[in-house]
């Protein structure tokens, strides 16, 4: 994907925070890699496919922090861990010691989220199977 012209090729830290698409997969390839400065550092919290983990082995850039990767769990015999100027976290760095503390309440209220949802979703569907043009006609102004 080539890059806008506010580019991240001038910056001294990159932190990648996007999803996985077709359009950021490889986001940062060994040519994006090699158009940064020497002594940039990168972070990746996005995902592991929108860095081309192997183009850090040229060692382009002066480091790299890298919550997710291509394959998680890492393999332990990954290139990955042998690389001195990439530092490598297990996909925690989101926790704090406060999420614990609060992760069954997020659960929950995700979980009542979804069943809401799934409950007016089932109610359109069932009053448009009647066949009912108010149904319908109220189904379409819903959804």
């Amino acid at each position: 994907m080539p890059w806008p012209n506010s580019s991240p090729f001038e910056a001294d830290f990159v932190a990648l925070t996007c999803p996985l698409t077709k359009e950021t997969e490889k986001l940062l390839d060994a040519d994006a890699l090699n158009r940064m400065k020497p002594t940039a550092y990168l972070v990746n919290v996005a995902r592991g496919r929108v860095v081309d983990e192997m183009a850090l082995a040229a060692r382009r850039i002066a480091g790299a922090g890298i919550d997710v990767t291509v394959e998680e769990p890492l393999a332990p015999g990954s290139a990955l861990w042998g690389m001195e100027h990439v530092l490598v976290t297990p996909h925690t760095a989101g926790e704090t010691r406060h999420y614990e503390d609060n992760v069954i309440e997020i659960i929950r209220d995700n979980l009542g989220a979804f069943g809401e949802a799934k409950h007016n979703c089932a109610t359109r569907w069932s009053d448009a199977s009647r066949g009912s043009s108010e149904a319908a006609g109220r189904t379409a102004r819903q959804g």
